[in-house]
This record gives C-alpha cells, sequence and structure tokens, in this order.
C-alpha cells in the first residue's frame, strides 16, 4: 500500500493541520477519489464562507469608519467650526458672540478655554482703551475750558489796563491842556 499527499487547496490544509483529517491516506482508488470529492466540496464551501467573511468585514468596516467619521464630526468638527467663528467674531470686536463652551476633545477645550482668556483680555484691553481715551478727552474738554477761562481773565486784566491806562491818558492830557493854557496864560502876562 502506497501513501501520498493529499492536494487539496487552503482548507483541506487546514482541516488536516487540525487534526480533523488524517495528513495521510490510503491511495487504494476509491478512497482517494471520495476523499477528493469531499474535499473540493468542503473546500468549495469553506471558499464560500470566507468570501461571506471577507464582504462582511469589509461592510462592517465600512459602517465603522462612518461611525468614526460622524464621532470625529461630533467631537472634533463642530468645535474647531465653533473656535474659528469665536475667532471672527473678536476680529470684529464682538466679545459676546466670541465666548465658548469648553467641551469635546482634550486639546480642543484647551483651545476653547485659551481662546476664551483670550476673549476676556482683548475684552479687558479695550475697556481700558477707552477709559484712556474717555479720560483723554475729559482732559482736553478741561484744558479748553481752563485756557477759556484763562484767556477771559487775561482780556479782563488787559481791558482794566487799558481802561486805566486809556483814563491816565485823558488826565493826562487834561492836566496838558492845563499847563498849556498855565503857560500861555504866563507867557501873555510876560508880555504885558
Amino acid at each position: 500500500v502506497k501513501y501520498k499527499l493529499m492536494t487539496v487547496p487552503f482548507i483541506g490544509w487546514v482541516l488536516r493541520t487540525t487534526g480533523a483529517v488524517p495528513m495521510y491516506r490510503k491511495t487504494d482508488g476509491v478512497d482517494t477519489r471520495q476523499n477528493a470529492r469531499s474535499f473540493a466540496a468542503l473546500d468549495r464551501a469553506l471558499t464560500h464562507t470566507i468570501e461571506v467573511g471577507v464582504v462582511a468585514a469589509i461592510v462592517a468596516s465600512a459602517i465603522a469608519s462612518a461611525v468614526l467619521w460622524l464621532l470625529s464630526a461630533r467631537l472634533v468638527r463642530r468645535p474647531v467650526l465653533a473656535i474659528d467663528q469665536a475667532m471672527a467674531a473678536l476680529t470684529e470686536r464682538d466679545y459676546d458672540a466670541a465666548a465658548l463652551e469648553a467641551r469635546g476633545v482634550l486639546e480642543i477645550e484647551q483651545m476653547a478655554r485659551s481662546l476664551n482668556a483670550l476673549r476676556e483680555d482683548l475684552q479687558n484691553a479695550d475697556a481700558a482703551q477707552t477709559a484712556a481715551e474717555e479720560a483723554r478727552a475729559e482732559a482736553e474738554t478741561n484744558r479748553a475750558a481752563l485756557l477759556r477761562d484763562l484767556a477771559a481773565e487775561h482780556n479782563a486784566v488787559v481791558g482794566d489796563v487799558i481802561s486805566q491806562v486809556s483814563r491816565s491818558a485823558v488826565a493826562l492830557h487834561n492836566q496838558a491842556r492845563q499847563l498849556a493854557e498855565a503857560a500861555d496864560v504866563a507867557a501873555s502876562r510876560a508880555r504885558d
């Protein structure tokens, strides 16, 4: 009796290596053909099962990918878009619209917190700048009022000085006229 190795595709090999089918068979005609037919049918059934399994794995992978995409859209994409919109609101100095709720992936939460801190800092800086501009405008108004008051006081003082000089000039003119008249009287007496 001769023994030979059965040449069956992959499934036959799996069955032989797991011990389900002996590795060597008798080669006495009928037994070998019957075993070959059994192995071929089993090989076709297992090949079909593997094909169905591969298709199922591909479908499951596609479904898992879709689920992961939806989760990533929820956990990553939406918060990133919210951060983008908040940054746009900050450039417009709309601090109320720039407020974010820190949620999502840890790094995105950190970005949202940092953006909120930046929003608060910018809002405080704008408030300080507005207060400084208001103080500067008030100081300019006070300075203008002080200059007007100083000019009015200067005009009053200069006006008083001018009127006093004018009165003194009139008095001096009157005295000069009186002296001239007295000199004319004295000159006319001296001629006489």
